[in-house]
């Protein structure tokens, strides 16, 4: 199977000769449909619709502001030092290079400037967040696949695919596996959420933040796995790829999945003593 070999560029604007790119249209409809469903959990709440418009209007800036950065800034420390090089190449995100663990860093660092809406908490608000990022993730993976980036190994099952703009050996379509296995575990959670009451407020089945922790946790294990069957991306790694067990971005990955699971032990174990002093 041959990769259909799409353009990257969906149109021209022809009077002011600008690309619109696949990868712009699909992201921005990625972090549409993750307000619906954040505004969906928020109204499920019973918070006020005006109070919702007015913390989603400011949540939207310093999210997308502080996400992009974060995932600029990882990708050149850690992928593509060359972007350190000028601050203009820095900030040339059309061109590409994204990370997503720095992704994950600068909506951590966004949330803590966010005021949750009231009556819900921090812990709350990222309960709410994470679930509801989930469809972007996996919808950049799927703009990615457009694009033809993050290759994957070489390999002869039945559903490898050829990328002519990389080479022409049949490869692990990785990018599609990390797709939907992040629609998966977001029709899961969601279903479970929906049926179990994991964060509505007054029916809480989990503790706040568990919910949120979790989620991000169980993406990171998506992303540590997906790895195994990725080439490696990063340019520090590049010249010890044949000598290393990992990639860069299992060894990221796992450099933030710790301290995630840490906290998730931390909030549980309030609930766990209770439970334990109510049942002797």
């Amino acid at each position: 199977m041959t990769h259909p070999n799409f353009s990257p560029v969906a149109l021209t604007i022809p009077w002011v000769n600008f690309d619109v790119y696949w990868y712009g249209i699909i992201f921005a409809f990625g972090i549409f449909l993750a307000i619906q469903c954040y505004i969906s959990m928020l109204s499920q709440d019973g918070i006020p619709q005006q109070s919702i418009l007015s913390h989603t209007n400011y949540s939207i800036i310093v999210l997308i502001f502080f996400t992009l950065m974060g995932a600029r800034l990882i990708e050149a420390i850690f992928y593509s030092p060359d972007l350190l090089l000028s601050l203009t190449h820095f900030l040339n995100l059309r061109a590409g290079g994204l990370a997503s663990h720095g992704a994950v860093l600068g909506f951590l660092l966004a949330m803590s400037l966010i005021p949750p809406p009231t009556p819900l908490s921090s812990l709350q608000l990222l309960d709410r967040l994470f679930l509801c990022v989930l469809p972007l993730l996996s919808l950049i993976r799927v703009a990615n696949f457009i694009n033809q980036e993050i290759i994957g190994k070489t390999t002869a099952a039945s559903w490898a695919m050829i990328f002519p703009a990389y080479d022409l050996q049949a490869r692990h379509p990785v990018m599609l596996y990390e797709a939907f296995l992040y629609a998966l575990l977001f029709g899961f959670l969601w279903f479970l959420n929906s049926r179990l009451h994991f964060i509505k407020k007054e029916q809480a089945t989990l503790p706040e933040g568990v919910l949120g922790l979790s989620t991000l946790s169980l993406a990171l294990c998506i992303r540590i796995f997906c790895e195994t069957y990725k080439l490696e991306q990063s340019q520090w790694m590049l010249p010890f790829q044949h000598d290393l067990a990992f990639t860069m971005g299992q060894l990221l990955s796992l450099l933030i999945l710790v301290p995630v699971l840490l906290c998730i032990c931390a909030l549980s174990l309030p609930c766990l003593r209770n439970s334990d002093h109510k049942n002797p």
